[in-house]
């Protein structure tokens, strides 16, 4: 009974307001869309009133925020422990290349490891196994801390331990000190090939389908030596963003109709909607008033935020740095609300992008544009005249706030690294 009323919610799910929302979007007729249910057996391991698989996953074969050596088309994929909904969330977890499993950029640093490692996980709460399935389907879920797992054995092969006494992180949990998510055991020890399982899995769904394609999926091992670890993969779709892969491309055009171009852009698509630009002047521009900066722009990101607006944001050199000679010394609660963030140079003031740990794992978990325009590529273009040019809708000491009569257009093509902000429909200097 349980298992029908659960079938049937999924089927009820799709006159939820969000179901709608996306079709209304995306231009479906409800009439014309058919739907069928697929039952899965859960993976995972029960360990006492809790049940749960080791790892969740999801993988990607091309990888629209590539950094360090990463390459677009080696793919990106996300680990969590525990299940998925972590990831889904976008809560704390792992990402790294499966071409390059090593490279952890969001780990550069042992506070990096602290602020930045899953803490918690999701499992199936069994003693709750009669509730009715109510709307999400969250009902039968708990949320557990990293001391629960421990005596369930599974942080062997995911956790590391930090060392308050000598302030390092270290491989395993066979010593004393906090435990951490960090995957070691298997990305830099190998004790899983999940990298290289990866990798054929996204050649092999990517060359049958012949798009880019994004891969779920769930490992578990088995704590008998003798016995195999086990590799689930629940599901193999062409990306979502794949229907747009090829309709965004960044050609040589018309320069008058274009106010930013850059040749670093991480993202892909086409962006709509943005009547709003707030940015950081650039007359009178002094570095050593940044840190001032972020309060400012932490004002008009909340302000937004509670509009539900999406904007744009301009600012000089690195976005969420932690020095505020490099850049505005901004958190994430303070430009979270921006639909696309523009890292500018300001005269003389240049800065080589820098895609630092968590601020770069948001970028990725919220879809956000992210534009370096370095006027030493030829290439690059940014429209100061036509952006001081236009009248302020609000002003601060450092930052003004202007308001387009009609919206940008923004295209990132996600192969290249290459995009243009159009404002044709407001006006241009040609």
């Amino acid at each position: 009974a349980l298992l029908t009323d659960a079938v049937k919610l999924v089927y009820a799910s799709t006159f939820f307001a969000a179901a709608k929302a996306y079709r209304t979007a995306a231009g479906i007729d409800p009439g014309d869309e058919k739907m069928g249910v697929i039952i899965q057996q859960l993976v995972g391991e029960r360990y006492g009133n809790y049940f749960y698989p080791t790892i969740s996953g999801v993988a990607q074969s091309h990888n629209y925020y590539p950094f360090a050596k990463m390459k677009p088309e080696e793919g990106i994929a996300t680990v969590a422990l525990g299940l998925g909904k972590t990831i889904m969330e976008g809560e704390n977890c792992l990402f790294f290349s499966p071409a390059n499993p090593g490279v952890l950029p969001q780990f550069s640093k042992t506070e990096d490891y602290l602020r930045n490692s899953q803490r918690e996980f999701f499992a199936v709460d069994l003693t709750r196994s009669s509730v009715f399935p109510e709307v999400g389907g969250e009902v039968g879920l708990i949320r557990l801390d990293l001391k629960d797992a421990e005596p369930h054995g599974v942080l062997q092969f995911v956790g590391s331990t930090y060392s308050a006494d000598n302030d390092r992180v270290y491989p395993g949990v066979g010593r004393k000190g906090v435990r951490l998510v960090t995957f070691d055991p298997i990305l830099k020890a190998n004790r899983f090939p999940l990298a290289e399982v990866l990798q054929y899995f996204l050649e092999l769904g990517s060359g049958a389908m012949n798009v880019p394609v994004e891969v779920e999926f769930a490992v578990e091992f088995n704590p008998e030596p003798n016995k195999p670890n086990e590799f689930r993969l629940l599901q193999i779709r062409p990306m979502k963003v794949a229907t747009s892969f090829e309709d965004v491309s960044i050609e040589e055009g018309d320069e008058d109709d274009v106010f930013c171009r850059s040749d670093q852009a991480l993202g892909n698509g086409r962006i709509d909607g943005i009547r709003d630009i707030v940015f950081v002047g650039n007359e009178g521009f002094r570095r050593e008033n940044m840190a001032g900066m972020a309060a400012e722009v932490g004002d008009y990101n909340a302000h937004f935020k509670k509009q539900r607006l999406p904007y744009m944001l301009i600012g000089p050199g690195r976005w969420g740095t932690t020095d505020r000679w490099l850049g505005i010394p901004a958190k994430w609660d303070q430009i979270s609300a921006a639909r696309v963030i523009v890292e500018a140079d300001y005269g003389d003031f240049m800065v080589e992008p820098s895609f630092g740990t968590h601020f770069f794992q948001n970028l990725i978990t919220f879809s956000i544009a992210y534009l370096t325009v370095n006027s030493a590529s030829g290439t690059s273009r940014f429209d100061w005249d036509w952006l001081n040019g236009l009248r302020a809708e609000s002003e601060t000491e450092f930052v003004r706030h202007v308001r387009l009569e009609h919206p940008l257009e923004v295209l990132v093509d996600g192969r290249s690294g290459d995009a243009v902000v159009l404002y044709w429909q407001n006006g241009s200097h040609g």
